[in-house]
């Protein structure tokens, strides 16, 4: 019944061209990511721009593209029957894996794209871009400096951003519990760093985290192992495998685990990537969601207790 009543009001806007790529999403098409809490937001969010000035049915004509794609050559094994380590770092992503900040991103860089004058992306096109620093992927795309695209993004950002992004359901158990157990936790994000902290804090949950890493000028940022040094400064680790790096994005957390020799553990229920998997293939840690991997966590802490 609830799909019913969406798509009713969906199709009694049909100047709003926008409105099939939510349909795609919502039903699912091929590389297209089921969210069907994110088309009332977007909905509602687009009377903030003007028809005449974002033209929504030229988003597939677009040839909007950073050249940057995942190899489907890469093949992980699920690490499901084996002995797991239990973590003595864990590393997390922020964005689409503590807390759904889709739509609220999809909102900002449509209107940066529009100021920008660049072509707009559909929300699957948007989807499907490299997990990298908003304004890297900006000043790439206008062939600008950073410090130009900065000035014209922060202030977007920060009016779709009034509100913090909702935590992902499981988000606060996880992190409660690492903490009640004492493992070191790190968020190592590629958003911007100051952004990050803020957010962070205004949320009130910075006491959780050892330390928080978004991306800053000159910085490394995912998915250059240089992070994860970073990041484990002056931290002894018995084995390199119990450090683990958790996140969404094939594209940055993943390859960042891959190239930094730690295990890399995919949540995949925000993801909009679609792993290969296979007998043989590189060993990963794939949770559902943060209950799921929660839980995981533990099941690894009572084996190495039995043994």
């Amino acid at each position: 019944m609830k799909k019913i009543i969406i798509l009713f009001i969906l199709m009694s806007f049909p100047a709003h061209a926008g409105s099939k790529y939510w349909l795609e999403l919502l039903w699912g098409t091929n590389n297209a990511i089921v969210r069907k809490s994110c088309a009332p937001k977007l909905h509602n969010s687009s009377r903030s721009f003007s028809r005449k000035k974002i033209h929504y049915n030229n988003f597939e004509e677009a040839e909007l593209r950073i050249k940057i794609r995942t190899d489907d050559s890469y093949q992980f094994s699920p690490m499901l029957n084996t002995v797991i380590e239990p973590p003595e770092v864990i590393l997390l992503d922020y964005d689409n894996t503590l807390v759904d900040s889709w739509p609220q991103d999809f909102r900002t860089s449509s209107e940066a794209l529009m100021v920008l004058g660049l072509p707009l992306m559909s929300p699957r096109e948007m989807l499907s871009q490299p997990h990298i620093p908003a304004t890297y992927a900006l000043a790439a795309l206008a062939k600008k400096p950073i410090e130009e695209i900065e000035e014209i993004y922060y202030p977007i950002y920060h009016k779709h951003h009034k509100e913090p992004a909702p935590l992902v359901p499981g988000a606060l158990q996880l992190i409660s519990s690492l903490k009640e157990k004492g493992v070191y936790v790190s968020i190592i994000s590629n958003k911007e760093h100051s952004l990050l902290e803020n957010t962070i804090e205004t949320i009130g949950l910075k006491n959780y985290f050892n330390n928080i890493i978004g991306a800053r000028a000159n910085k490394p940022h995912k998915p250059s192992p240089d992070i994860i040094e970073e990041a484990i400064k002056g931290i002894h680790v018995k084995d390199r495998k119990n450090i683990w790096l958790v996140g969404d994005a094939f594209s940055s957390d993943i390859l960042c685990a891959m190239e930094g020799n730690v295990t890399p553990v995919w949540i995949s229920k925000y993801s909009v990537d679609q792993l290969n998997f296979s007998e043989g293939g590189i060993p990963i840690i794939h949770a559902l969601d943060c209950f799921h991997l929660k839980e995981i966590i533990e099941g690894s802490q009572r084996n190495s207790l039995i043994e």
